[in-house]
């Protein structure tokens, strides 16, 4: 799913340009996999990274989205990056408020 963006975040990132635009698409992903795990909507996930089971051990842990950022099939060589992480907390916080979750 985030594949096609992790090249964009890891430019930015190493020419030390902000990350919040693209972040919010990382940031939107999370939001749908926290209502999925809490929901339980009436569908299957299926992605070709995560499954289901892994993405609702890393949802139900202490900080989901650590665990998401950390995701190295979902973010490769950015997996855990200290400031990646920073943009998507941003961005969810941001995207909570406008959404008004």
């Amino acid at each position: 799913m985030l594949g096609w963006i992790v090249p964009t975040l890891t430019d930015r990132l190493g020419r030390g340009e902000p990350v919040e635009a693209t972040a919010a698409l990382p940031a939107l992903f999370l939001l749908f996999l926290q209502r999925w795990h809490r929901d339980a909507p009436a569908f299957v996930y299926d992605d070709g990274v995560m499954d289901a089971a892994a993405a609702h051990a890393l949802l139900a842990s202490a900080d989901p989205l650590r665990g998401f950022v950390a995701d190295r099939a979902l973010f490769g060589t950015l997996a855990g990056d200290a400031r990646l992480y920073a943009a998507i907390e941003r961005r969810l916080a941001e995207l909570r408020r406008e959404l008004h979750l």
